[in-house]
Protein backbone atom coordinates (compact mmCIF):
# COMPACT_ATOMS: atom_id res chain seq x y z
CA UNK A 1 0.00 0.00 0.00
CA UNK A 2 1.15 3.46 -0.89
CA UNK A 3 0.31 6.59 0.46
CA UNK A 4 2.72 8.69 -1.78
CA UNK A 5 1.07 11.95 -2.57
CA UNK A 6 -1.96 11.37 0.17
CA UNK A 7 -0.30 11.72 3.28
CA UNK A 8 -3.68 12.32 4.85
CA UNK A 9 -4.96 8.97 4.58
CA UNK A 10 -1.86 7.38 6.72
CA UNK A 11 -3.20 7.42 10.28
CA UNK A 12 -2.47 5.85 13.42
CA UNK A 13 -2.90 5.51 17.21
CA UNK A 14 -0.88 5.36 19.75
CA UNK A 15 -0.39 2.08 21.94
CA UNK A 16 -1.85 4.03 24.76
CA UNK A 17 -4.93 4.97 23.07
CA UNK A 18 -5.98 1.23 22.08
CA UNK A 19 -4.67 -0.63 25.44
CA UNK A 20 -6.44 1.73 27.83
CA UNK A 21 -9.46 0.59 29.27
CA UNK A 22 -8.03 -3.10 29.14
CA UNK A 23 -8.40 -2.65 24.92
CA UNK A 24 -11.73 -1.05 25.49
CA UNK A 25 -11.81 0.31 21.75
CA UNK A 26 -12.19 -3.09 20.91
CA UNK A 27 -15.13 -3.83 22.66
CA UNK A 28 -17.70 -2.83 19.54
CA UNK A 29 -16.67 -2.91 15.92
CA UNK A 30 -18.76 -0.17 14.97
CA UNK A 31 -16.63 3.26 14.61
CA UNK A 32 -16.96 6.87 15.38
CA UNK A 33 -15.80 10.19 15.51
CA UNK A 34 -14.77 9.33 18.48
CA UNK A 35 -13.04 6.67 18.07
CA UNK A 36 -11.53 8.35 14.78
CA UNK A 37 -10.16 10.85 17.37
CA UNK A 38 -7.76 8.31 18.74
CA UNK A 39 -5.81 8.25 15.70
CA UNK A 40 -3.76 11.16 14.03
CA UNK A 41 -1.52 11.59 10.71
CA UNK A 42 1.46 10.13 10.79
CA UNK A 43 4.77 9.97 8.92
CA UNK A 44 4.93 6.21 9.25
CA UNK A 45 3.78 3.49 11.30
CA UNK A 46 6.28 1.92 13.93
CA UNK A 47 3.66 -1.24 14.33
CA UNK A 48 0.84 -2.34 12.36
CA UNK A 49 -1.63 -4.37 14.18
CA UNK A 50 -4.37 -6.11 12.45
CA UNK A 51 -7.31 -8.09 14.07
CA UNK A 52 -10.58 -9.40 13.77
CA UNK A 53 -14.12 -9.29 15.24
CA UNK A 54 -14.48 -13.12 15.50
CA UNK A 55 -11.55 -12.98 18.52
CA UNK A 56 -12.62 -11.90 21.85
CA UNK A 57 -11.45 -8.40 23.02
CA UNK A 58 -10.17 -9.95 26.18
CA UNK A 59 -7.82 -12.39 23.78
CA UNK A 60 -6.56 -9.53 22.24
CA UNK A 61 -5.74 -7.72 24.83
CA UNK A 62 -4.17 -10.16 26.61
CA UNK A 63 -1.65 -10.72 23.62
CA UNK A 64 -0.87 -7.19 23.08
CA UNK A 65 0.04 -6.47 26.94
CA UNK A 66 2.21 -9.91 27.08
CA UNK A 67 3.53 -8.56 23.91
CA UNK A 68 4.42 -5.11 24.78
CA UNK A 69 4.41 -4.74 28.03
CA UNK A 70 6.32 -8.59 29.33
CA UNK A 71 9.77 -6.93 29.01
CA UNK A 72 9.27 -3.94 31.48
CA UNK A 73 7.61 -6.24 33.51
CA UNK A 74 10.39 -8.21 34.06
CA UNK A 75 12.37 -5.52 34.71
CA UNK A 76 10.57 -4.11 37.09
CA UNK A 77 10.11 -7.82 38.69
CA UNK A 78 13.70 -8.27 39.14
CA UNK A 79 14.27 -5.14 40.46
CA UNK A 80 11.53 -5.39 42.58
CA UNK A 81 12.85 -8.79 43.75
CA UNK A 82 16.28 -7.00 44.74
CA UNK A 83 14.82 -4.84 46.67
CA UNK A 84 12.94 -7.31 48.30
CA UNK A 85 16.13 -8.94 49.15
CA UNK A 86 18.31 -6.28 50.35
CA UNK A 87 15.24 -5.57 52.43
CA UNK A 88 14.70 -9.22 53.73
CA UNK A 89 17.98 -9.58 54.69
CA UNK A 90 18.36 -6.08 56.83
CA UNK A 91 15.47 -7.20 58.81
CA UNK A 92 12.68 -4.63 57.40
CA UNK A 93 10.63 -7.29 56.04
CA UNK A 94 8.63 -10.65 57.70
CA UNK A 95 10.67 -14.13 57.47
CA UNK A 96 9.36 -17.35 58.55
CA UNK A 97 10.98 -18.88 61.23
CA UNK A 98 13.56 -20.75 60.72
CA UNK A 99 14.25 -24.69 59.57
CA UNK A 100 16.68 -26.70 58.78
CA UNK A 101 19.35 -25.82 60.92
CA UNK A 102 19.24 -22.51 58.84
CA UNK A 103 19.84 -19.32 61.26
CA UNK A 104 17.35 -17.31 59.35
CA UNK A 105 13.97 -18.23 57.59
CA UNK A 106 12.93 -17.86 54.48
CA UNK A 107 11.67 -14.31 53.38
CA UNK A 108 8.01 -14.36 52.70
CA UNK A 109 7.84 -10.91 50.59
CA UNK A 110 10.21 -12.50 47.78
CA UNK A 111 7.76 -15.43 47.13
CA UNK A 112 4.68 -13.37 47.02
CA UNK A 113 5.19 -10.19 45.58
CA UNK A 114 7.61 -10.65 42.14
CA UNK A 115 4.75 -12.26 40.53
CA UNK A 116 1.81 -10.13 41.24
CA UNK A 117 4.39 -7.21 40.27
CA UNK A 118 4.99 -8.62 37.03
CA UNK A 119 1.09 -9.15 36.31
CA UNK A 120 0.36 -5.31 36.97
CA UNK A 121 2.46 -3.83 35.35
CA UNK A 122 1.60 -6.51 32.00
CA UNK A 123 -2.10 -5.45 32.48
CA UNK A 124 -2.33 -1.84 33.81
CA UNK A 125 0.83 0.05 32.09
CA UNK A 126 -1.71 2.12 30.23
CA UNK A 127 -4.50 2.42 32.80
Amino acid sequence: ISFQGQPHLLRASRLVSIMRGGAAIFGNSKGSAMTYALSEQVGKTAVFISHNWVVSRTKKFLCLAVHFNANLASCVAAAAIVVIFVASDMGLLPRLAPRDGRATGDGICNTLLPTPIFFLVVFFRYD
